[in-house]
């Protein structure tokens, strides 16, 4: 999908594209692509948001026992873009982004709370990743805003001139270092055992908990937002300034990303980590960046025989 606004008086201009690629289930089979997001582009601001479900646990035949996961992610970016389009003309702040975030995880915490009530098999809570991205219109054609996140999608700015930048972190780095194998290594159970116990120990002991620590290492802080109506998850939510120049890209994208950085090893990561991607980003056509993106994910998904995973990528870019 292609935005752009145009204007004789000093206003934003804006390029955007769209582009989900369908996952598929450890075990080959295909399950819905669960992403959503939503977004409102105005000649004087952009408020996107990209929405990256939590799913249940597949079971042994790899099959998802629900089909409701997107809705918290749908939920919360029509939530936040209805609150944030109504801030214009502002005020444009980080205390109006957090509490747009807010009220949509309140809205989430309701939704569980009827799923617990329509379906009693129903133990855990659907949630969401989340990018929150809001930029607004300067005099010399410019944008600043804020961007959002909350979990582990993965954005980075590649500007005309100077170094791109990562503007996300992993919260689920730390978490994710226990893998399901490191489980069974220690308890000596079969792997489905340990994947549950994992999975189980991830969602009651981890999300959303500042004060969770990994087993072996106290000091090792391993908590991590998802935005599933639980109010701590606030306290995850990461917000930091943006700036864009005529001509700078902004690209968005969920957790997918992250099999194309150069290795794949135990570190936390860097914009370094990322820079074949800044590279396809710096030498690509804007309306060809989400294609390449998600065919470069599934070949560094079979390169590294990494099952396929919901992949969504936006591209933002100042237009001059």
């Amino acid at each position: 999908m292609t935005f752009c606004h145009k204007n004789p008086t000093v206003l934003l201009e804006v390029v955007m594209f769209f582009l989900s690629g369908q996952s598929e289930s450890p075990l080959g089979s295909k399950r819905p692509n669960e992403d959503r997001w939503d977004f409102k582009v105005t000649p004087q601001n952009i408020v996107l948001v990209v929405g990256d479900s939590v799913r249940q646990m597949a079971d042994s035949h790899g099959v998802y026992p629900g089909k409701i996961s997107w809705e918290a992610a749908q939920i919360a970016a029509a939530s936040i873009v209805h609150d944030l389009r109504q801030q214009s003309p502002g005020p444009y702040d980080a205390h109006s982004l957090r509490f747009a975030v807010h009220r949509a995880n309140c809205q989430i915490r309701e939704l569980n709370t009827q799923l617990r009530r329509c379906h009693t098999d129903t133990t855990e809570s659907i949630g969401t990743s989340i990018v929150v991205v809001w930029l607004h219109a300067q005099p010399n054609g410019s944008a600043d805003g804020f961007i959002a996140s909350l979990g582990d999608s993965v954005s980075l700015l590649v500007p005309s001139k100077g170094k791109p930048s990562l503007l996300t972190a992993d919260q689920l780095h730390a978490c994710h270092t226990y893998s399901y194998e490191h489980f069974h290594h220690r308890m000596g159970e079969s792997v489905d055992e340990a994947r549950k116990r994992r999975y189980k120990w991830e969602r009651e002991f981890a999300q959303n908990n500042p004060d969770a620590v990994a087993p072996d290492n106290p000091n090792e802080h391993i908590g991590y937002g998802a935005l599933n109506g639980d109010p701590r998850a606030l306290r995850f939510l990461d917000i930091r300034p943006v700036h864009m120049e005529c001509g700078d890209r902004l690209v968005i994208t969920t957790s997918a990303l992250r099999v194309c950085r150069n290795e794949l090893v135990d570190a936390r990561e860097t914009t370094a980590d990322y820079s074949r991607v800044v590279r396809c980003v710096q030498e690509c056509p804007t309306i060809r960046i989400p294609r390449t993106l998600i065919e470069f994910i599934r070949d560094c998904e079979v390169a590294s025989d990494t099952p396929a995973e919901d992949a969504t990528v936006a591209v933002i870019e100042t237009a001059a």
